[in-house]
């Protein structure tokens, strides 16, 4: 089904809105994705540079006190890159060059699967992609 952007007057995909909840009922968003993203960014660049480090400083200090096992598990992952015990191969999907790591299980942090971008996205992401196999 087709929805209008309340900015910029294109009709899109539901999928290209954000969902949000108002008194209770979720309802889909009048500004589309892209539109939201760009007041976003603008309102984020029109702070002074220190106040944008002090809050990027802050959400990392949150995401590393609520998720520590995910925070070890990244920095392992590092330390290994960098000392040369672990080394960066090729998307295993579509064969990407430049590539992420991804973690099944942040207990076992040096066991990763190597994913471009997009499929590294499209993993944590289902509902929105569907995960082509390599064959």
């Amino acid at each position: 089904m087709l929805k209008s952007c309340y900015i910029c007057k294109e009709k899109k995909e539901e999928s290209e809105f954000y969902r949000q909840k108002v008194h209770g009922k979720e309802r889909i968003a009048s500004r589309c994705k892209t539109c939201n993203n760009k007041k976003s960014n603008a309102r984020m660049m029109s702070l002074p540079v220190e106040k944008r480090r002090s809050l990027w400083r802050e959400a990392t200090k949150r995401t590393q006190e609520r998720y520590p096992e995910k925070t070890l598990a990244r920095l392992q992952v590092h330390e290994a890159l960098r000392k040369g015990t672990l080394t960066r191969k090729d998307c295993e999907v579509c064969g990407e060059e430049k590539t992420q790591s991804h973690l099944y299980d942040y207990n076992k942090p040096l066991k990763i699967r190597w994913l471009c971008q997009l499929h590294h996205r499209m993993t944590h992401y289902p509902d929105n992609y569907q995960l082509p196999t390599r064959s």
